[in-house]
């Protein structure tokens, strides 16, 4: 796999015809980067262009906003105060509309690296922060957060959804775990109508296999 990114000419092009992207830009910080991090970041895209590609097959569907990773760390939503200040930053972020609803998906892009108290600490912070810090920083209340494992499959699916039960029983937050879902597929490969209609997706403390959002639609 071949992974282009930016150099300085390449910029100084955007930045004269007023496209450059925003925030702070070092083309040796991109070229340092590993390949690990660089797949990661192109998967988390991949979830995010799987939004646009239902909004586009699905009259009933609006794409109304969209988040990159790369916004989202440079707008965090912060949480605690001082040297203890925690930066919650999700892999992506959409404002989806179905039938009159407005459904906004979090993604958490899981490549099966990260191990289980740094899984647990994200739960923890992501529980901490979808009450007032996300509905400030995001302008809404609604929220689900879709645990997307890319490598690992099933298996790992289970990790997660066990790790997370651990993490609401201990906090006394078990009625939150609706927040969360978790579906092992590959955003570049899965069609999108299974990825946000299909029954499959997981939810602590249940079962029964839900869509991450609307009515399953067989995965068309």
């Amino acid at each position: 796999m071949a992974i282009y990114c930016l150099d300085n000419q390449g910029y100084q092009y955007l930045a004269h015809t007023g496209m450059e992207p925003s925030g702070r830009f070092r083309a040796s910080e991109l070229v340092q980067r590993e390949f690990a991090f660089l797949r990661h970041h192109l998967q988390a895209i991949d979830l995010l262009v799987l939004a646009e590609r239902l909004a586009q097959r699905y009259r009933e569907v609006s794409l109304a906003r969209m988040r990159t990773e790369r916004q989202l760390r440079q707008d965090p939503i912060l949480l605690g105060s001082g040297t203890s200040r925690v930066r919650v930053v999700p892999d992506g972020w959409v404002d989806l509309r179905l039938g009159g609803l407005q459904h906004c998906v979090a993604f958490e892009l899981d490549r099966g690296t990260e191990r289980k108290n740094k899984i647990q600490s994200k739960v923890k912070h992501l529980l901490e922060c979808s009450g007032a810090p996300y509905q400030l920083a995001f302008g809404t209340t609604s929220l689900t957060v879709a645990w997307v494992v890319a490598q690992g499959g099933d298996g790992r699916v289970e990790e997660l959804v066990r790790w997370s039960e651990e993490v609401l029983r201990s906090a006394g937050t078990t009625h939150d775990a609706d927040l969360f879902r978790f579906a092992a597929f590959d955003p570049a490969e899965i069609e999108p109508g299974r990825a946000f209609f299909g029954a499959f997706w997981r939810r602590p403390f249940d079962l029964s296999p839900v869509p991450l959002i609307g009515e399953d639609n067989g995965g068309a």
